[in-house]
């Protein structure tokens, strides 16, 4: 569990995807790949998977083709990029603003409160 301290005082909590239930950690997972599947293009590594579908006639399995089949991939694509969720499975809004390859800026939500991450 990581501890979100906000700039104007209120701590929230967030956990990595290994932190959570199974159950949450699945419902984290979905979400993604929806996630994914909406923001396809050719360029996509998965694309290749959404083509088969295609081929097949069958591209409403391509979600759960990647929930089993490239699973650990896409688990590693949610632990690269940081992304925290609440006990749930529900992404936090949490964003990052990065140059020269560091973290300069964490914030929070829509509002964008500057937060520190522990």
């Amino acid at each position: 569990m990581k501890t979100i301290k906000l700039s104007n005082g209120e701590i929230r909590h967030g956990y990595t995807i290994d932190d959570l239930s199974k159950e949450a950690r699945n419902k984290a997972l979905a979400k993604h790949i929806q996630f994914i599947i909406e923001t396809m293009n050719e360029d996509s590594i998965y694309y290749e998977a959404a083509k088969e579908m295609e081929r097949q006639q069958t591209p409403w399995f391509l979600g759960e083709t990647l929930f089993f089949d490239e699973r650990e991939a896409i688990l590693d694509e949610i632990r690269a990029n940081y992304y925290l969720f609440d006990e749930d499975g529900e992404l936090l809004p949490v964003s990052y603003y990065i140059k020269d390859n560091k973290v300069t800026k964490t914030v929070f939500g829509k509002r964008e409160i500057e937060c520190e991450i522990q």
